[in-house]
């Protein structure tokens, strides 16, 4: 064995990282919770979505708990086991970080084909995904089958290839939002606000797990006898969930914000998932209808308009004094 392997410190990183991770599956659940209990009329690709991904994340937990039990229970004062053959558990970790992590990736990537209705760019990315997952199979195989020192010696480049590739992907899709969303900022007339909060929000999500990801290949390059880049990485899974989980709830925040809002930023909005439906004020119409609804000052009467555009827009007012023109028949007029 290596004379530089620290085992006290190992297994204090190792602790620390499983203890963070358990702590983060609470927040985890605690979103996916608030998630389902506000869009319940979600499409069913999203809720599904939204449930797989909680369940790989306790099962992402349960494995993680596993090896830290295995490395300090069942093989205590035996360091020269942790060389021998890793953890089962640690093994079906690894792969389920990959899983999470890709499919999240898929989600943002096709967010971002909405938003930009670039496919070059989605299918770029998602291709990205796929090389990154079919990467993690093939680390997880290898660490499975070999003994660590051998795998360092050998096929460490591996684990390098596929976490540097995953934070690549991270950053083109936050980049090429940001910028997309920049470019339409400055054609805006009104509600740049709000899309200062979508251009920040998507800047965060990819710095968040891009850094992390950086943060590990570091640490695996300089560290590779210790485990801190293991600790680290115990925790990339639940932050790609929580990144997910944030932006879906982040929607009635926004929608709060945005009491009148352009037929164009609308569309925006929706298109970026950023429409949600209001329980108290009116049923909004599903994302296949392409319609949403907003709500208004609240004021004596009650009317709406519906407005024609790409997307369109029901707005329910209520007012006595409506905002909106109507013909010399009371009805409600429509734009283009």
């Amino acid at each position: 064995m290596d004379s530089g392997f620290d085992l006290l410190f190992n297994l204090g990183t190792f602790e620390i990282g499983s203890t963070v991770s358990s702590f983060l599956l609470g927040t985890t659940t605690s979103q996916a919770y608030t998630y389902y209990r506000r869009y319940p009329r979600d499409p069913l690709s999203t809720r599904i979505l939204v449930g797989t991904i909680l369940f790989l994340e306790v099962c992402h937990t349960a494995a993680t708990i596993q090896s830290f039990f295995t490395v300090s229970i069942l093989n205590y004062n035996q360091p020269e086991k942790i060389f021998e053959k890793s953890p089962v558990g640690y093994t079906l970790s690894i792969l389920l970080s990959g899983l999470i992590a890709s499919l999240v990736q898929v989600y943002f990537a096709n967010r971002a084909r909405i938003i930009t209705q670039k496919t070059w760019f989605t299918a770029l990315a998602w291709a990205l995904s796929l090389v990154r997952f079919m990467g993690t199979i093939w680390l997880t195989v290898l660490i499975w089958i070999m003994p660590w020192l051998d795998f360092l010696r050998q096929w460490r480049w591996v684990a390098i290839v596929v976490w540097t590739i995953g934070a690549v992907v991270d950053v083109l899709i936050a980049g090429f939002m940001s910028l997309d969303l920049i470019r339409k900022r400055r054609e805006a007339t009104q509600s740049k606000r709000i899309l200062d909060r979508i251009i920040a929000a998507t800047v965060q999500t990819g710095l968040l797990t891009s850094a992390t990801t950086i943060a590990i290949a570091v640490c695996f390059v300089a560290m590779p006898l210790n485990f801190v880049w293991g600790a680290i990485g115990a925790t990339l899974a639940k932050l790609f969930s929580i990144s997910l989980f944030a932006s879906l709830n982040a929607r009635e925040r926004l929608n709060r914000e945005s009491l009148v809002v352009p037929p164009r930023l609308a569309a925006l909005q929706l298109e970026n998932g950023l429409a949600h439906r209001p329980r108290a004020h009116g049923e909004l119409l599903t994302p296949e209808s392409r319609m949403i609804q907003f709500r208004l000052p609240t004021t004596p009467s009650d009317t709406q308009q519906e407005v024609t555009s790409p997307v369109s827009i029901a707005v329910r007012a209520t007012s006595t004094q409506t905002a909106f023109p109507h013909d010399d028949k009371g009805r409600t007029k429509s734009y283009p």
